[in-house]
């Protein structure tokens, strides 16, 4: 009885074509820039300081080529601030993301 060698062609092997008429999706292609900016500074970062606890837990997660810096009030698990890098995180970097999440709790209590 023989083995054959190479898988056949199809749906346990290569891809014969596809079924979808619809375009790619192109959701995430294109960062947020300005708009997205005014967001994060102004009405969600004034919901999410409405009620901090003045817990914060920091942290950063490695995605592909970036570093997402992010503050997170500990006690009721809102993200308060979150910065996106394209590259690993200096002091400079984390002092900075630090400093501004300072300002934004001075300036709301």
């Amino acid at each position: 009885m023989a083995c054959p060698i190479d898988p056949p062609v199809g749906t346990s092997g290569g891809i014969t074509g596809s079924l979808s008429l619809l375009p790619r999706s192109k959701i995430g292609w294109r960062q947020g820039e300005k708009k997205a900016q005014g967001h994060i500074q102004g009405t969600f970062l004034e919901w999410a300081l409405e009620a901090f606890s003045g817990y914060a837990a920091v942290d950063e997660l490695y995605e592909g080529p970036y570093c997402v810096l992010s503050a997170v009030d500990n006690r009721q698990y809102k993200r308060v601030m979150y910065a996106v890098l394209d590259h690993d995180p200096i002091h400079d970097d984390i002092e900075a993301f630090l400093g501004r999440l300072k300002t934004a709790v001075d300036e709301r209590h």
